[in-house]
Formats: C-alpha cells, structure tokens, sequence
C-alpha cells in the first residue's frame, strides 16, 4: 500500500505535467507570469509543488515560477538532463542542488521535436513524508523512502535524516 500510495503521488504529478505540455504552447509555458499561474493552479488541484520551470534544448531554465531566484540557471551539465529516460519522464532523487536545501523533482520533456523542452516541477518533500506518515505500520514499524545507493530520502525516526546514509542493506 505505500509503495502505491507514494507511486501514485509521483504519477499524478507527472500527469499533470504532461497535460500542461498538451495543453499550453511553448511561448505560453516560456511566460513566467503565465507560469506562475499555471503552479498556483496546479498547488490547489493537486497540491505538492513547489515551482515549475521551462528548460531549453541546451540546458538553460527560460522560465520560472516559484519560490527561488532560478530563471537562467543551468542544467546542461546534469545527469538527469543528458539522460533523459526514453518515455520523457525523469523523477529525480532526494538532493541539494541550486537550492541548498533537500528536494526532488519532475521533469517531462516535450514530444515538440521543432523545439525540444523540458518542464520540471520541484516536488513538496513535506507532502510525500505526510504520505508515509499515515502509513498503518505493524508493531512500531515505520515507513521511509531511500535510494538504490542506501542515502535516506525522507526522514526515519529510528534510520537517519534526509540525505543520511543508513546502515541498512538495500535490496
């Protein structure tokens, strides 16, 4: 069940970014205002985001609506933008970056071959702790998300903090 519940809240935020890239034009999602619109919409329906961002075909954002100064920032040199999964959806891991405080987020590419882009959603780390928090667990257990390499991705009371490395074997 949490491994649904947590699924489903990544795949509905995906969903919806993938329904905005439909929906608006790449001069329409390239409008910061229009952008901040499109977030303040996107919080009420679905809740969990944090800000939203256009990135160009070399890398660099030329859109952005949230709570940071990021609009030009640079994401050519990242991982995650040079290896694009075939199906256009990237869901990241729990990290730092430009903003120096723990997040992840989701980046969709355009099916726009003329003029490829990628909108990017910086997902609410709260909201998916509140998910794992109401978790019926049995005898005192506990659920938590880590990565494939063992660093904790929400906080565990009894395993570490966000970005710790626990001592748990990974499967």
């Amino acid at each position: 069940n949490t491994r649904r519940s947590v699924a489903y809240f990544l795949d509905e935020r995906s969903a919806a970014l993938k329904f905005l890239l439909e929906e608006q034009s790449y001069l329409e999602l390239s409008d910061s205002d229009n952008l901040a619109t499109l977030l303040r919409s996107l919080k009420a329906g679905f809740g969990g985001m944090v800000d939203l961002g256009v990135i160009d075909e070399s890398g660099h954002q030329i859109a952005y609506a949230g709570p940071f100064n990021l609009e030009g920032k640079q994401y050519a040199d990242q991982e995650w933008f040079t290896h694009m999964p075939e199906d256009g959806v990237f869901v990241s891991d729990v990290f730092m970056g430009h903003r120096n405080e723990p997040h992840m987020f989701i980046a969709v590419r355009s099916e726009n071959t003329d003029n490829p882009y990628i909108l990017r959603a910086t997902l609410d780390t709260d909201n998916l702790s509140r998910i794992l928090d109401v978790m019926e667990t049995s005898s005192g257990g506990e659920a938590f998300l880590i990565n494939t390499h063992g660093i904790m991705q929400t906080f565990s009371a009894n395993h570490g903090a966000v970005l710790a490395k626990t001592t748990l074997p990974v499967p």
